[in-house]
């Protein structure tokens, strides 16, 4: 009698931690998928980032004056500053 008591509640505490296992499981792939529609906004918007400053660096055409390179530098400081993210 005392064994049959045990090992209904050995085998009822086994069943519980399997569905806990099991619950826990669920609840990262429910995350995971959570996180899919964030992830593939952002790898799209740095692709077009990619593009569009693939397309700006293309342009070799320098000016030949020294306002030309002026505003040159100041556009570039301005990328260091705003658009290039920090390290």
């Amino acid at each position: 009698m005392f064994w049959d008591c045990c090992s209904g509640l050995y085998l009822k505490s086994v069943v519980n931690h399997i569905v806990m296992f099991c619950l826990q499981i669920v609840g990262q792939m429910m995350d995971a998928d959570n996180m899919k529609v964030p992830y593939e906004r952002l790898t799209s918007d740095l692709l077009e980032w990619i593009r569009v400053k693939v397309l700006e660096l293309e342009n070799h055409n320098f000016p030949n004056s020294l306002e030309g390179i002026q505003k040159e530098l100041l556009h570039f400081k301005q990328y260091q500053m705003v658009e290039k993210p920090p390290k």
